[in-house]
């Protein structure tokens, strides 16, 4: 690519805007050879605001490597379809202040949940008979219904220890890793009734009590036949 400075932009009807210069020839990039013109060929240049307009440059073939270059006029930005606005292009190409200016389109704010999910890493995993699945050494629990399924997973590189789980017709959940505590096997608690208790009293005296208290009552119901024996005498 040639940058010019010293050109003319001439309308022609039918045909559009051209590019014209004194120069016929140039020197080519690549091997410093001599460049002849071979043709002209359309540029499209955007102007601040966002309006187009069609540029005729001009393109030179090197007789030597036979390389193609475009004769580009300093209005416009190399490898880009937008004007310099009135500032100098340098060689190694244009400044990022440049680059910032010449852009008059507003800034679109991207959802941060967007962005940060094209930065995740996904991989594969067949979730096992205990509904888990094997993530660098550690298991993860899933769901039931996924067992014997292969799920995908995203995780940032950064906090891999945060696995959101991904499967077909189910909503994304995030899998808890397995914890295996020091007393993960310990029984139950029995219940109060059924827990060693220092005995008060016995059973088998309870049960004589209860039936010394039976043969009380008993007694004191019978009707004594002798008192009235006894009145009969009189």
């Amino acid at each position: 690519m040639i940058i010019i400075s010293d050109y003319t932009l001439v309308l022609k009807e039918d045909f559009g805007v051209f590019v014209e210069s004194s120069e016929n020839s140039h020197i080519c990039p690549v091997c410093q050879g001599t460049l002849h013109y071979r043709d002209s060929r359309p540029r499209i240049r955007k102007k601040e605001g966002g309006t187009k307009e069609q540029l005729m440059i001009r393109r030179f073939r090197c007789q030597n490597c036979h390389a193609y270059h475009n004769e580009l006029p300093d209005c416009l930005v190399p490898y880009k379809h937008y004007e310099s606005l009135g500032a100098a292009v340098p060689e190694e190409g244009i400044s990022p202040l440049q680059e910032w200016n010449r852009d008059s389109r507003p800034l679109t704010f991207l959802d941060a949940a967007v962005v940060s999910e094209a930065f995740l890493h996904h991989e594969q995993r067949k979730v096992d008979r205990g509904a888990c699945i094997s993530f660098r050494g550690k298991r993860y629990e899933t769901k039931p219904s996924l067992i014997g399924h292969t799920v995908e997973i995203s995780y940032d590189p950064a906090a891999p220890e945060q696995i959101t789980v991904s499967y077909q017709g189910m909503e994304l959940f995030t899998a808890m890793p397995v914890v295996i505590g020091p007393y993960c096997d310990k029984s139950p608690a029995l219940p109060a009734s059924m827990q060693e208790q220092t005995p008060t009293t016995s059973r088998f005296l309870d049960a004589l009590e209860k039936r010394h208290e039976q043969n009380r009552r008993q007694m004191a119901d019978a009707i004594s036949f002798a008192a009235y024996r006894k009145e009969a005498d009189d």
